[in-house]
């Protein structure tokens, strides 16, 4: 009896077993590698969620520029806003020359209240009325008209120019003299120096003024003897 067929269903039978130990094994590995892969992303699932959340501030690199966003600027103390000025108006010449006449009446009020009218002998250095026109002097208007704001500026002058030596003393007219003596208003401007005659006062004109010609100079400064009022 021959063994063939044996033989082949031998063959058969460990191809089938070889054929269900791989397809068991390939069934193995596909089950190994899938739990691994599952476990891998739960794993990754589980780091993600326990992960912080980035914060919006963005995180400089280095290297990289500064950021430009704006700051807030320092506090500075708060200071007063100044005042803005402004130039006084400028007066016109009516309300200067109403000035003026208003000085000449006090001061001469004043000058006459305190002093003594005995015949003494003075220099009178400056003798207007307003509207004078003396062609011998320049008014500080710059021409020889002599108006309130001009008479006042003489008088000035005079005192400022003799005052530390002597007395000055600015009166009007018709406080001292006899009416009707001077047509004008004038005011006087007078030196009060202890002169005990005129020729004195005349010396005083000639030293205080030695510098003008004998024309301007008499036209500028004479003496004159003050009624007596005691």
């Amino acid at each position: 009896m021959s063994n063939l067929p044996i033989a082949r269903n031998y063959r058969s039978s460990r191809l089938s077993q070889k054929a269900l130990i791989l397809g068991s094994l390939s069934v193995f590995l596909l089950g190994l590698l899938s739990g691994t892969a599952v476990g891998w992303v739960d794993r990754q699932d589980a780091a993600f969620a326990q992960a912080p959340i980035p914060s919006a501030t963005p995180t400089a690199v280095a290297g990289a520029p500064a950021s430009n966003s704006p700051t807030s600027p320092p506090t500075q103390p708060a200071t007063a806003a100044p005042i803005p000025t402004s130039a006084p108006p400028k007066q016109s010449k009516a309300d200067r020359e109403r000035q003026a006449r208003e000085e000449l009446e006090r001061l001469a009020s004043a000058d006459l209240r305190r002093t003594e009218l005995r015949g003494q002998w003075v220099a009178q250095v400056a003798s207007k009325y307003i509207g004078i026109k003396d062609v011998l002097q320049e008014s500080s208007s710059g021409n020889n008209v002599f108006y309130a704001v001009d008479i006042m500026a003489e008088h000035r002058a005079m005192r400022r120019q003799f005052s530390a030596d002597y007395t000055v003393r600015l009166l009007k007219g018709p406080d001292f003299l006899p009416r009707n003596e001077d047509k004008q208003l004038f005011w006087y401007t007078f030196v009060f120096g202890g002169f005990g005659s005129s020729s004195e006062a005349k010396a005083f004109c000639a030293q205080a003024f030695a510098d003008l010609s004998t024309e301007a100079r008499d036209n500028h400064c004479r003496s004159r003897e003050l009624p007596d009022h005691r």
